[in-house]
């Protein structure tokens, strides 16, 4: 099942050159080859395009692949659980009608849990490569490269975007990165700063952090990047990026101020550990 249509000539690649070229921090650990997921039947979903990237932060951690073949399309699914009301928007005007007819909006309420039961949700587009649902196991498998764009703008409360799942190969490296589409304003990063951590668990679950001017990803709850951007991430789309992954789930969920770790506040103890990205 595709949740696009064809990219416009020169944007895919365009996005793919500004997608690829990401600073990354690595944990990486000498393990045996793990037993392969259960099969099922798989989907390849191919990509639809989207505004220019403007943003980036990366993580990168050293596992391997996972191979599977496509079947018949699955039903695609809706968002569970929050109906969206606008108080912002931004065109999407690179997307086709038939892909996404709507701009993109920021949401009354940011509490989302997107879930692969019956295939793909609506509202995540995919912007650059494909992955492939897996019927048996209910999860995207992402043996290469994609980036996938919820449908929703950020708002200004700090924001946890957690994705649940595993490596699929043990043996090959593990990316996981972020991009920014901006509604005309340039939003770069400044400054990043990266910690190499050691893999120690197959299971991996992918933490995002965004708070005013920052993002701080996290990989089985530990900081490896931390990123400030020259404004704020307020009304702008976030763009998820992953490989060598097998998604079971992806949750948003707004954060307190009370609520929100001190190291996203103030990352200053977090970064004398890391090394600034030039």
């Amino acid at each position: 099942m595709s949740t696009g249509v064809d990219v416009p000539t020169g944007l895919r690649e365009r996005i793919a050159d500004g997608l690829s070229n990401r600073k990354s921090f690595r944990a990486s650990r000498s393990v045996r080859k793990a037993t392969a997921p259960a099969q099922g039947g798989v989907v390849t979903s191919a990509g639809a395009a989207c505004a220019v990237l403007i943003a980036a932060a990366g993580a990168l951690w050293a596992l391997q692949p996972q191979k599977t073949a496509p079947v018949a399309p699955p039903v695609q699914s809706q968002v569970t659980e929050v109906e969206t009301k606008p108080t912002a928007s931004m065109e999407l005007k690179t997307v086709a009608k038939s892909a996404w007819e709507k701009p993109l909006e920021r949401p009354a309420d940011w509490h989302f849990r997107w879930t692969f039961e019956a295939g793909v949700p609506a509202d995540l587009l995919v912007m650059k490569g494909n992955w492939n649902w897996n019927r048996a196991t209910k999860s995207m498998e992402i043996p290469q490269n994609v980036a996938i764009l919820p449908a929703h703008l950020l708002g200004p409360d700090p924001l946890l975007i957690t994705a649940h799942g595993e490596a699929l190969d043990v043996n090959r490296r593990l990316f996981h990165t972020l991009t920014l589409e901006g509604n005309d304003r340039k939003l770069v990063p400044i400054h990043r700063w990266e910690r190499r951590e050691l893999l120690v668990s197959r299971t991996v679950k992918l933490d995002c952090y965004f708070y005013h001017r920052r993002a701080v990803l996290l990989m089985n709850d530990r900081p490896g990047l931390v990123v400030e951007f020259n404004g704020d991430v307020t009304d702008a789309a976030m763009v998820l990026q992953f490989d060598n992954y097998n998604m079971r789930d992806l949750i948003a969920t707004p954060v307190s101020e009370t609520d929100l770790p001190d190291f996203v506040k103030n990352p200053e103890p977090i970064i004398k550990d890391m090394s600034e990205l030039k």
